[in-house]
């Protein structure tokens, strides 16, 4: 009778300690998920030490293909197509962007996402890559709260959840975001490392793209690798 009542006990005790160390380690807005594989978005502002330094520890990049930014993509991409690459778009592609695309797709052995936030993102044969499975779309809708952000991979969409209002302005002319913004159903979360986080998010969340405008913090981030 003791033994059976010990070994209640320890069962209930282990129970117990996972609950706790689960409820411990759930993540907020802003930190990543347990499963969650962290990038880095970069732009030709990103130091090259920095750049060198991510490549090293193996962290993947985030980037906004447009034709303006073609010198510095020139003269980064074979450091930019190292490991998962996820390239924000603007629809239509020029041909420009369309061949640094295929050229980062290349390099990166396909291993790229393709996010569409802006344009005409409804008409996939302006911005997608017939080699490229992984494409997104995120677009602003009107709402009867106001307007709302959402995340769609085919028929699948999700819902942002943003940390503040000054969230409103994400994903508008640029692919940043201004604190946090967690899509759970699509398992994407975008940060600003510049702010303070403290709004908690789902640990469905896989991919968590990071922003800063400030290389110390970019720095920092690379030294840790969250």
């Amino acid at each position: 009778m003791n033994i059976n009542r010990m070994s209640l006990f320890i069962a209930a005790s282990v129970v117990i300690f996972f609950q706790l160390g689960a409820q411990s380690i759930k993540p907020k807005l802003g930190e990543p998920p347990v499963k969650s594989t962290p990038y880095l978005f970069i732009d030709d502002k990103t130091p090259a030490y920095i750049m060198k330094s991510a490549i090293e520890k193996k962290i993947n990049f985030a980037m906004y293909l447009q034709s303006s930014d073609a010198g510095w993509i020139r003269k980064n991409i074979d450091n930019i197509g190292r490991g998962s690459l996820l390239i924000f778009v603007k629809s239509p592609v020029s041909e420009l962007e369309k061949g640094y695309l295929d050229e980062l797709a290349k390099i990166s052995e396909y291993k790229v996402t393709l996010v569409c936030f802006s344009g005409s993102c409804k008409k996939e044969a302006d911005w997608t890559h017939p080699l490229i499975k992984n494409n997104y779309t995120i677009e602003w809708k009107k709402g009867k709260n106001g307007e709302e952000i959402f995340m769609k991979k085919g028929k699948l969409v999700s819902k942002g959840s943003m940390l503040s209002a000054t969230d409103m302005k994400d994903f508008r002319e640029n692919p940043t975001v201004n604190g946090a913004v967690s899509f759970k159903e699509t398992g994407f979360s975008f940060v600003s490392l510049d702010e303070e986080i403290t709004k908690k998010t789902s640990a469905d969340v896989w991919i968590t793209v990071y922003y800063s405008k400030s290389e110390k913090k970019i720095k920092e981030f690379v030294e840790k690798k969250i």
